[in-house]
């Protein structure tokens, strides 16, 4: 889990100071901003969609017919 850290913190596992963004597993997270020693920070999901190649395809036309009657 993503958090940013809003006032300094320093511990046997952990230093961070203020502004910091960390990450850490979900149950010190959960603590650290119920708290109020950090904010969540949004997960950027990862984009997955393919995007479609384009199409090569060209539209014919009929030529135009210039015989002379």
């Amino acid at each position: 889990m993503l958090i940013k850290m809003i006032s300094t913190i320093a511990g046997p596992d952990v230093s961070a100071s203020a502004g910091q963004t960390i990450s850490v597993d979900k149950a010190f997270g959960d603590r650290l901003i119920a708290e109020g020693y950090a904010v969540p920070v949004a997960d950027t999901a990862i984009e997955t969609a393919v995007l479609r190649t384009p199409e090569t395809a060209v539209a014919v036309t009929k030529k135009p017919n210039n015989k002379r009657k």
